[in-house]
């Protein structure tokens, strides 16, 4: 008896071992494909966004270390005004980074590390979403891990534009990709995967959201037929969305509150305009040919293209859908499209049409290890497929690093990074900052009006609590240096307003700032706490969350037991 279990013990090492084989190529990729650029002889490639995403994760830290683990402000970012990036871009990807940060890594090494563990992520969640789908092809699933983990696009956003909310898009893509399939031509039952997909990208990346909203459109546009003929699967899809509006209330409800209660700049006339960014044809080619630019799709894309369409009647319905849907996109992202037509609508805070390289890169990955793939009869000839295409794209990964390492102009010693005073970490847009507001104020300043009738006493600031003793001989102004949210509270002793909006000083526009009215004798106390819209919203979304866990778990248990 002995003997025969350590036969099956035995027996069973080689085939655990050729399951962790991939994991351990992924590994291997993930560093690879990155930190030829991201670290190198002590300085990192100064990306697009780079300055702001490690403005977040150094925000984020800072208000972990005084035990607030869930912040709405960043008091990082604009320099101690305080930055509302925990509502408008979601922080629940960056508490790896943060919590690295805080365990003693520096701000750079807290960064690396964790964009190496999304890299990962992203290669072992294609593997196992291909597996979805297709469970028996596990070539096939690490052919799609490899080429979608190694995507030129991708990898222009980690290393040249650092735009980390694209980063983690396309880390959760496949997740969407596998349950739209599931609702629409699949197993119904399974839509919790579509919504894992569309909950993970929105605290992601809500422009990546919109695009994602797009592409199930499109898809189910294609496949009406099968909704029409199945019912059913408009109720999956239904649950699949109302349940995933319902775990992203803590993310979109105080978005909301925050747009109706003032005015903010993404309300402006945008700064990006789809017709203005859009490029041709041509131009995306020889970007992928330099194969170093912001927009780089890669050649390996528009081989894929060609051969695809050249091949369309020889692969299967899904596959020659994803490669219609790739080109559609690929369109839409050229100036062939009339974007001028869509200015001044809804579709213009995409900001750049060259998003959409996502989803084209999305869906040639999947067609070339889903349809090219099986169309090489002999497994020697799949393998050598598998092997030229894998080597090709880190080849082109490796030399867009090696024109990286040269462009000295951009490289910048770590030691910059962790000087950052975080005043200028907003980016370019400042998208979220108060309409019209034109001031700047250090951390540590307090204007009253008129000043000689306050005397101020005992201030202080401990985070983002202010305190101080006043005494007035009539009603004045004091101008906090603070951006004005929707959730800041006053408290203390004497005669105060609410806080309220600034306005202007001395003829100067302090509009956007937060004001508080005093008079008489008396402490005041100034802090943000938060609205009840994002204590309820938080609630309902962690219920559901927890209410489709145990829901999941009991169905899953329940198949098993089939």
């Amino acid at each position: 008896m002995n003997e025969q279990k350590t036969m099956n013990k035995a027996n069973e090492w080689p085939a655990r071992r050729r399951l962790l084989f991939p994991y351990l190529i992924f590994a291997i990729l993930a560093a690879v494909s990155l930190f030829g650029a991201l670290r190198i002889d002590g300085r990192l490639f100064f990306g697009d966004d780079l300055n702001f995403h490690l403005g977040r994760i150094e925000g984020l830290a800072q208000s972990l270390g005084q035990g607030d683990w869930l912040p709405k402000i960043n008091y990082f970012i604009t320099g101690g005004m305080g930055y509302a990036t925990g509502i408008f871009y979601p922080d629940f990807f960056l508490y790896p980074a943060a919590l690295l940060r805080i365990g003693g890594l520096s701000l750079v090494q807290s960064y690396s590390l964790y964009l190496y563990l999304v890299s990962l992520a992203t290669f072992v969640i294609a593997y196992q979403s291909f597996l979805q789908l297709r469970p028996t092809q596990r070539t096939g699933a690490c052919l799609f891990a490899v080429v979608y983990g190694l995507s030129t696009y991708r990898l222009t956003d980690v290393l040249y534009r650092a735009a980390l909310g694209e980063v983690l898009a396309f880390m959760v893509f496949p997740l969407i990709l596998v349950g739209g399939y599931q609702v629409v031509c699949g197993d119904q039952n399974r839509w919790f995967w579509l919504t894992a997909g569309m909950t993970g990208l929105f605290y992601g990346h809500l422009l990546s959201t919109l695009i994602a909203c797009l592409f199930l459109a499109l898809f189910c546009l294609r496949n009406v037929g099968n909704l029409i003929r199945a019912p059913r699967r408009l109720w999956s899809l239904a649950k699949a969305a109302g349940c995933t509006l319902l775990l992203t209330m803590a993310g979109w409800a105080p978005m909301v509150e925050q747009l109706v209660y003032q005015k903010l700049r993404v309300a402006e006339e945008p700064i990006f305009y789809l017709s203005h960014t859009a490029e041709s044809l041509e131009e995306y080619w020889a970007g992928a040919v330099s194969n170093l630019r912001y927009n780089n799709l890669g050649i390996w894309v528009f081989v894929v293209l060609v051969v695809s369409l050249m091949l369309y009647w020889r692969l299967d319905t899904f596959n020659r859908q994803l490669a219609e849907l790739g080109t559609v996109f690929l369109f839409l992202a050229t100036n062939l499209f009339p974007h001028h037509l869509f200015d001044g609508t809804f579709f213009n805070v995409l900001q750049f049409p060259w998003r959409y390289f996502l989803l084209v890169s999305l869906c040639f990955s999947w067609v070339v290890a889903d349809g090219l793939l099986k169309l090489f009869s002999k497994p020697m000839y799949r393998r050598s497929f598998f092997l030229v295409l894998s080597l090709w794209l880190l080849g082109s990964s490796l030399q867009m690093q090696l024109q990286m390492r040269a462009s000295d102009t951009r490289l910048v010693p770590y030691e910059s990074f962790e000087q950052m005073s975080g005043e200028y970490e907003t980016g370019s847009g400042r998208e979220f900052l108060p309409a019209g507001m034109e001031s700047w104020m250090t951390p540590t300043t307090l204007i009253s009006e008129p000043e000689e009738a306050a005397a101020v006493s005992q201030m202080s600031r401990e985070n983002n609590i202010f305190s101080l003793s006043y005494e007035t001989s009539e009603p004045v102004r004091l101008i906090f240096p603070v951006l004005l949210y929707k959730g800041y509270m006053v408290s203390g002793t004497g005669t105060y307003s609410k806080v309220r909006n600034a306005g202007t000083y001395k003829g100067t526009s302090m509009h956007g700032f937060a004001e508080v009215e005093v008079n008489g004798r008396g402490e005041l106390t100034l802090w943000y706490q938060g609205t009840w819209i994002q204590k309820i919203s938080l609630g309902i979304s962690l219920l559901t969350g927890i209410g489709l866990l145990v829901w999941w778990r009991k169905a899953d248990f329940e198949e098993r037991l089939q």
